[in-house]
């Protein structure tokens, strides 16, 4: 019996060595090999970070003017359809700018309205080129794409504060055309046709020519609308011209104070431009209410706000150069500067729209 149990321990002395023999070999290392190359030291976060997120104050005001921009309050991001959406969500403006397509491959889902990044390369570099513009190039005119302009800086605006593509299009001095949508016309603000004189019809009558803002704004819309600021109200990264603080409303005339040119200007009616231009477009306005052309009732005297009378159930057919006057009077209207942007071109459009309509 005891031979059997010391046989027994002897077995079980072996198993367990073995055991301990097979664990070792397995984890066990082989030779160590020769040293790697360093790798490239990644860059200090505090100054990778710290080009936008520092103890200054730059980025912080920023983002507090754009607060009180109307791009901020996102009104129309809803706006998210193949023909909307390239404007009117960040999404399908990186798209836009990418494809150089004015519409968008399909409908955009979970629509975020403009921000930061549509207009700068946040986080692509982690570098002060961060700041840099998502779009650069010259402006092509939807209107008509076979004339462009350059904005400066104020391309990025541009791409979309223009006039879109018209549908029934008239040619002056053509055939009559059949309208049947009330919201026929340009688009709501289309600035950049009129700041480079390029969108309206060019009926008969006095020459069209620009003003100087046309070419001596080298940024253009940037250079007046971004100017310095009043507080976070006007000017900078809110982009609005004027800073209603309380029951004061307060033009911000930096841009145009700092251009050399209206250095003693004190209200954007310069030179009576604006009274000027309110009074013809008020006439233009008369003519076609009297014709029965617009609907003037529901826009509680916002002119931009005005519609041409025509449905799907009660089409409107115009003359081609009536047609073109209506389109004149839209495209001054929904600019809304009243004459600002290029007073000698909206001058003669509305007069020569005006002209249109009395003949």
């Amino acid at each position: 019996m005891k031979n059997k149990i010391q046989n027994s321990i002897t077995t079980l002395n072996i198993i367990a060595v073995l055991l301990l023999i097979s664990i070792a070999s397995c984890t066990k290392e082989g030779p160590t090999g020769p040293p790697g190359k360093d790798g490239v030291d990644g860059k200090d976060a505090n100054i990778v970070c710290g080009t936008c997120h520092n103890n200054t104050s730059g980025l912080l005001a920023k983002q507090n003017q754009w607060k009180n921009s109307l791009h901020a309050q996102g009104i129309n991001f809803t706006r998210n359809t193949i023909q909307c959406a390239f404007c009117h969500t960040e999404q399908g403006f990186l798209e836009s700018i990418k494809t150089g397509k004015y519409e968008t491959a399909r409908a955009i889902n979970d629509p975020v309205g403009i921000t930061c990044r549509t207009c700068h390369n946040v986080h692509t570099k982690f570098d002060s080129t961060d700041f840099a513009l998502t779009y650069s190039e010259p402006v092509k005119f939807m209107f008509d794409e076979t004339k462009s302009h350059d904005f400066g800086k104020g391309n990025l605006c541009a791409r979309c504060h223009q006039s879109r593509t018209l549908s029934p299009k008239p040619v002056v001095g053509g055939p009559d055309i059949t309208i049947t949508s009330a919201f026929w016309g340009p688009h709501n603000n289309p600035s950049a046709n009129i700041v480079a004189g390029i969108g309206a019809f060019e009926l008969p009558g006095s020459p069209y020519t620009n003003s100087p803002h046309k070419n001596l704004i080298g940024n253009s819309c940037v250079t007046c609308h971004m100017a310095n600021p009043i507080g976070a109200h006007a000017g900078g990264h809110s982009m609005n011209m004027f800073a209603h603080i309380g029951t004061t409303k307060t033009p911000n005339l930096a841009g145009c104070q700092g251009s050399n040119c209206h250095d003693n200007i004190n209200n954007f009616d310069y030179e009576g431009v604006q009274t000027e231009i309110k009074q013809k477009l008020t006439e233009l306005r008369i003519l076609l209410a009297e014709k029965n052309y617009i609907d003037t009732t529901t826009s509680n005297g916002e002119y931009h706000y005005d519609r041409l009378k025509a449905s799907q159930a009660k089409p409107l057919t115009l003359p081609a150069n009536h047609a073109a006057a209506a389109y004149n009077y839209f495209l001054v209207a929904r600019d809304k500067s009243f004459g600002v942007h290029n007073s000698r071109y909206a001058r003669a459009v509305l007069r020569n729209s005006i002209e249109a309509l009395l003949d």
